[in-house]
């Protein structure tokens, strides 16, 4: 206790917040030795590799086979299969491979009344428009494409 403090207080008070040990209170147990905590071992990132279906979907299409992909995407949108058409477009998007012609079905099928509520066609037309510097169309479709989840 600091001295100034000591000084202020009655004898009593001073008992009270100085009690003297008794000889039957018991001694006090030591502290318990804390081990040292090891140092954590370092996180090595590692590579993962995607699954080989994957990998092949995405894969980049030479400017050689675009016309072939875009007239796949255009079959399976006359055979009905959104998916088929999708996926094909979204190749070549990555690819960044004929664009200008990927902008123009994509937006022709956004304006079809069957597909024009369709949110992953949204998607891709924002994904080309991205890809073409288009930023503000593409952020109105892509609210567009979220307004419709």
């Amino acid at each position: 206790m600091p001295s100034w403090l000591s000084e202020s207080l009655s004898t009593e008070e001073y008992k009270i917040l100085n009690p003297e040990p008794t000889a039957d209170a018991a001694p006090a147990e030591p502290s318990p030795i804390i081990a040292p905590v090891p140092a954590p071992s370092p996180i090595v990132p590692r590579l993962v590799e995607p699954s080989r279906p994957a990998a092949e979907r995405l894969a980049a299409i030479p400017l050689s086979e675009a016309a072939n992909v875009i007239n796949q995407a255009r079959a399976s949108l006359k055979l009905g299969d959104v998916n088929a058409m999708l996926d094909a477009y979204e190749r070549l998007i990555r690819s960044e491979v004929a664009l200008e012609e990927v902008e123009v079905d994509v937006e022709r099928i956004t304006r079809d009344p069957v597909h024009k509520s369709n949110p992953a066609v949204l998607r891709v037309y924002g994904d080309v428009l991205l890809r073409r510097g288009k930023l503000q169309q593409a952020l109105d479709t892509y609210r567009a494409a979220l307004n419709l989840l």
